[in-house]
Order: structure tokens, then sequence, then C-alpha cells
């Protein structure tokens, strides 16, 4: 979920470009620091080790971390976030646009449960952003963006990406979580990220 705290963005330039999938030609980055995560990113300590992991296994990931290594003027704290728990969602992202041009970012997981797709899904709505999707006009055509609260939208985009990373780390070998966790299943049509904690 995004949260749009928008400073000076009503004249940013942004897109109404039909939403995409992540396209991992579109960042070229070094070999030497495929590994790593990017700069702009303050990780808690807790989640580190889960997103390095990411990173081995998940090229959609690893092509997520180099789009936003490769950001200006990007600076992101991702942490986990007690709060979140009895919440209707797993994980959120607030955005705001600098006078500047810079864009900060906060990222809160739940404590709860394989962060990995919620990582990822979040990680889509930054790069959302950064592509200039302008999230209302989405919302406004029904073009795979919706309310999911005040203030705050879901993207077919971020969803599609989170699962996808979710069934990547699965499928190379990542026994940590499975679908038969209850956290883990989704109903369809719906994101783990939308979903609460309850029954």
């Amino acid at each position: 979920m995004v949260f749009v705290a928008l400073g000076a963005s009503s004249s940013s330039a942004q897109s109404n470009e039909a939403i995409g999938t992540p396209d991992s030609r579109a960042c070229p980055w070094r070999d030497e620091t495929a590994g790593l995560l990017p700069a702009s990113l303050q990780v808690a300590p807790d989640l580190l080790p889960r997103m390095q992991v990411m990173l081995e296994r998940s090229p959609t990931f690893r092509a997520q971390c180099r789009r936003i290594a490769e950001a200006p003027h990007l600076y992101v704290r991702v942490r986990l976030d007690m709060a979140i728990s009895g919440r209707t969602y797993r994980a959120v992202t607030k955005i705001c646009r600098q006078p500047s041009g810079a864009i900060v970012a906060a990222i809160d997981i739940a404590p709860f449960g394989d962060p990995a797709e919620w990582l990822a899904h979040e990680f889509e709505h930054l790069i959302e952003q950064l592509d200039g999707v302008d999230l209302r006009e989405l919302e406004r055509r029904r073009q795979g963006a919706w309310r999911s609260g005040h203030q705050m939208f879901e993207t077919e985009r971020a969803v599609r990406a989170g699962r996808l990373v979710f069934h990547e780390m699965r499928e190379r070998g990542d026994g940590r979580f499975t679908t038969k966790d209850p956290i883990l299943r989704v109903p369809r049509g719906q994101s783990s990220s939308e979903r609460g904690f309850g029954p």
C-alpha cells in the first residue's frame, strides 16, 4: 500500500502509462554489486538476512533493487513495525516527494511471517513512483489501482510483483515458509499485504 504525502508533487511530471511488470533490462547493474542492497536503503537488522536470501534467489527482487539503486535522490527506510498487527494490511509505504525532487519513503513491514512477498510488493510501489505512475489517475480510469484507505492505494502491479517474488523464492528451494502457513494463504483476488491478521 502507498500512503501518498505529496509535498510539491502537483508540479511533478507523472505519466499515465499502463501498469507494466518488473523489467530487469531497464536497469543495468554492475556484477560486483549484484548481491548488495541499494545504498539508499536503511534496513532494520532483523530484515537484512531475509533480504540477502531474496537477492540470491529472486531475479525479480534483484531487478527491483537495481532500479532502486540507480534512482537519484531516493531515500528509503525499511523496518518491522509491531503497530501493523491488527491492521487490515501487512505492510505500508509512506512516500513523500520533497520540493528538492528527493523522494523519501518509509516502508513498515509486519513482524510476523515471511516478509518476502510484502517487501517486494512495497518495493514495487517505490518503483511505481520512480516511474511517475499517477495512482489517482489510474484509479479514476479503473486501470489497476484502487483506494484501500484514506490516501492509501493498492495496485495490481505491486500485487503481481510480490506474488512473483514469493513464487521465485519457493521455486528456488526456499522451504522456510509454505502456502500451508495460515499467514501466507491469500484469498483469491487479494494480496497478502491487504489481509489482516484475523482468521
